[in-house]
Parts: C-alpha cells; sequence; structure tokens
C-alpha cells in the first residue's frame, strides 16, 4: 500500500452522515475498528471542507451480515413507501439533511457488485466487490491515495500520503488492479483539478492505451492503438 502511516483522529463534521447512519439502520453503527465505514471521495470532500453535492455516499463493509442487513432494510424501507403511491415504479428518496420522504421517479441501480440507492440529490452505495478486516486493508484496495479516507461519524481515519495528497491536490497511484474503472475515475478527478504526479505520465498512457485496445476487440475492430 503506498502510505507510510495510518492517522485516526476525532471528528465532529460528519452530522449529516451521522444521521444518515441512524436513519438507514440502528442495528448496525459504523465502526472504525470493524466496520462497516462511509470510505472515498465523499469523505474526501468533506475532510477539505467542502459539500457532497457531485459525490455518491460509499459504504465498506467487512462482512457479508452487516452488508444484507442494510441491503434489506433499504429494500423494505423502499418497497413499503412504494406501496402507498399511486405509480409502482416511484423509488423512495430520503433527503440526507432533512430526511424527508419525497417520491420521485429515480432507479435503484443493483450490479454485482454494489447496490445504490438514489437520494434526493445523490447516491448511497452499499459496496460488496470485497469485505474488508480493517481499514488498512480497504485502503490498500483503492486505486489513489487521495481516497484514503474513512470514518464513522466519530472517528476519521487516512494515511499520512493522503493527507499530504489532498492538500496538494494531487493523484498518487495505490492499486490499478481494478482498472476497468482506474481511466473514467482519473480523468474524473482530472475535472476536480487534481494534478498527477511526475511519472505518472506513462503509466496512464499504456492504461488507456489498454481500454482503448479492448474497446476496439469488443466492436470488432482490431487495430492496435499506438
Amino acid at each position: 500500500m503506498a502510505e507510510r502511516g495510518l492517522s485516526v483522529s476525532s471528528t465532529n463534521v460528519y452530522g449529516h452522515l451521522r444521521s444518515l447512519q441512524n436513519r438507514l439502520s440502528p442495528n448496525v453503527k459504523l465502526n472504525m475498528h470493524q466496520g462497516p465505514w462511509f470510505a472515498g471521495g465523499s469523505v474526501l470532500r468533506l475532510f477539505l471542507g467542502q459539500n457532497l453535492e457531485s459525490s455518491d455516499i460509499d459504504v465498506f463493509f467487512s462482512n457479508e451480515s452487516d452488508f444484507k442487513h442494510l441491503y434489506d432494510v433499504m429494500n423494505s424501507i423502499k418497497q413499503s413507501k412504494e406501496d402507498q403511491m399511486s405509480e409502482p415504479d416511484t423509488t423512495l428518496i430520503i433527503d440526507p439533511y432533512a430526511f424527508n420522504l419525497l417520491a420521485r421517479k429515480k432507479p435503484t441501480y443493483k450490479t454485482k457488485f454494489a447496490f445504490t440507492y438514489e437520494l434526493s440529490d445523490k447516491k448511497v452505495q452499499l459496496i460488496r466487490r470485497e469485505m474488508y478486516n480493517n481499514v488498512a486493508e480497504l485502503f490498500g484496495d483503492f486505486d489513489f491515495t487521495v481516497c484514503q479516507f474513512a470514518t464513522d461519524c466519530e472517528l476519521i481515519a487516512y494515511t499520512d500520503l493522503a493527507f499530504e495528497d489532498a492538500l496538494a491536490k494531487q493523484l498518487r497511484i495505490v492499486n490499478m488492479q481494478k482498472n476497468s474503472t482506474f481511466t473514467r475515475r482519473f480523468f474524473k478527478y482530472l475535472a476536480y483539478g487534481y494534478t498527477p504526479r511526475p511519472g505518472m505520465a506513462s503509466v496512464i498512457q499504456e492504461i488507456v492505451r489498454n481500454d482503448i485496445d479492448r474497446y476496439c476487440s469488443a466492436e470488432g475492430n482490431y487495430t492496435h492503438v499506438l
């Protein structure tokens, strides 16, 4: 893992995340030592004093039991609200600040690795790609150091390099094994104003080339991209 150390400190700036946690389930509490955790870009934004208007809220887990519980809770609440609606495809929306139940025609998405739940202005994603024994293991699975932020709404954890790179707005690679989303996320952070660290150019060029080659192969065009 690209880190020099792991820091954990108290925090009091995540009140609306704490309310979200309590609203979703009183029986599964976030826990810095054993999960679940809010982690990634949303916690980075809060750490930097930014709002969450353009950020998904990702929840990561240490066990299937906690994931299944929150998954069932969200489905149960959504179904209960939909049963009261005249339009069967109306999805439950939870306002993340006032927690008013609103009727909106927004879809709920499911994939093999995540369950995405639409809020009034953002998404909460229950991530089940992996189960993590601790927050350090979770951090090692992120693609960039600036994503290595996690909170249980009482404590915030981050690596030394995450702290350094977040303040400098620079991108440093941690893990490219899941590079099916790496290129998209790389350009997303460029759009946020982050700058790649020296030496990343050749790595990114190779990843983008491989992505284009893979796309061309899938489309039946086997011309290699130089």
